[in-house]
């Protein structure tokens, strides 16, 4: 990030993540909701300090980005605390009842299904049960194509909500398309379920 001056780390040949710049920026990864600072190994926001920086300093600027530190030694030998990949950000994820979607499960799962061209996600609820809906854009859209979207996207969810496997219901729409060189490949997720009174619920973009 630019707000972390000559970069907040670098990787190695191993290629397990980020070697941090402790002797200038201190990291932490937090619990996005409570700001609390979260064990080695569990995912939550980056968000860090600078230590010797004279000009603007920063106290724990959060990033929205999602990542861990890695609690095992890196093969290279550093001294230096490890941190993953960068997982994804808090603006594109949206929490279910028991497990978490965001813009990368989705791309993987969505975008293996033969002929997609673009999707987009719609989160709401439907009597007691949360509906996604998914309007794709395709090549064609043979009955095959809607049913392996349907088929690939329930396979996501049993894998990330392993205590409630049917966590949502779904509903896969086709979608009027620009011509291809004209179409926007940005990916759309709304989370459009009724909330509490008083809530504030922050747009998300997938």
């Amino acid at each position: 990030m630019t707000e972390m001056g000559l970069g907040g780390g670098v990787s190695c040949e191993a290629q397990v993540g980020y070697h941090l710049r402790e002797a200038d920026l201190y990291f932490e990864i937090i619990d996005p909701l409570s700001g609390a600072p979260l064990p080695d190994g569990q995912p939550g926001e980056v968000v860090f300090t600078t230590l010797t920086r004279q000009g603007m300093p920063l106290l724990r600027y959060r990033t929205s980005d999602i990542s861990r530190f890695l609690p095992a030694p890196c093969p290279c030998g550093t001294l230096l605390k490890s941190m993953a990949w960068i997982a994804g950000r808090l603006s594109g994820q949206v929490q279910l009842e028991d497990g978490i979607l965001n813009m990368a499960v989705l791309d993987e799962a969505l975008f293996a299904v033969p002929g997609l061209l673009n999707y987009s996600a719609t989160l709401s609820n439907q009597g007691d049960k949360e509906l996604i809906t998914l309007e794709v854009s395709a090549v064609n859209y043979e009955e095959s194509f809607l049913y392996n979207c349907h088929r690939a996207l329930a396979a996501l969810l049993a894998q990330n909500s392993a205590s409630n496997p049917v966590a949502c219901l779904i509903q896969v729409n086709e979608k009027s398309l620009q011509p291809l060189e004209k179409a926007s490949m940005a990916k759309r997720s709304i989370d459009d379920r009724r909330q509490p009174p008083g809530y504030s619920k922050p747009a998300l973009n997938i």
